[in-house]
């Protein structure tokens, strides 16, 4: 029995996968400063992929609820805004998840993330954000971990 656990927490790990490439770390009073830190905006674009808008729609509500839940947005006085350009996108549809499951792939969302200072228009962060999984089916599934990587670089201080 401890073996078969150990495989399924094995195999889960291995199926999810994230590769956040900082090309300039966000300054840490940016995000722990109470009086400085947060974000006004989230603005997120498809570029030049086949992301639908319900997935941007998704990705945009689930990367807002996991920065609200951390007092990092909507911060009315913060001087910084989000800007996501999705460079690319591979989900695959509904029948081939369903009739091959973890065979037919894994589905994969790279972003282009900045972090820009509305004042300045000075880039003041930016990352490139790659999620890769397996197991997350969908969409929804894959806009809720992508969201999940994205809200990670925009709070974490470096």
């Amino acid at each position: 029995m401890k073996h078969a656990i150990l495989f399924v927490l094995s195999f889960t790990l291995a199926a999810c996968g994230a590769n956040i490439d900082v090309q300039k770390p966000i300054p840490r009073e940016l995000i722990t400063d109470s009086e400085k830190g947060g974000y006004t905006t989230i603005n997120i674009r498809a570029g030049k992929t086949e992301a639908s808008s319900g997935f941007i729609g998704l990705l945009s509500n689930n990367l807002r609820q996991y920065l609200s839940e951390l007092s990092l947005y909507p911060k009315k006085d913060a001087s910084l805004k989000v800007y996501i350009k999705i460079i690319g996108y591979n989900i695959k549809g509904g029948t081939s998840r369903e009739v091959m499951g973890t065979l037919a792939g894994a589905d994969e969302v790279k972003s282009r993330v900045q972090v820009i200072n509305i004042n300045t228009g000075q880039v003041v962060g930016e990352s490139t954000v790659f999620t890769s999984s397996s197991m997350a089916y969908g969409q929804k599934a894959m806009a809720w971990v992508h969201a999940d990587d994205i809200a990670t670089f925009l709070s974490t201080p470096n």
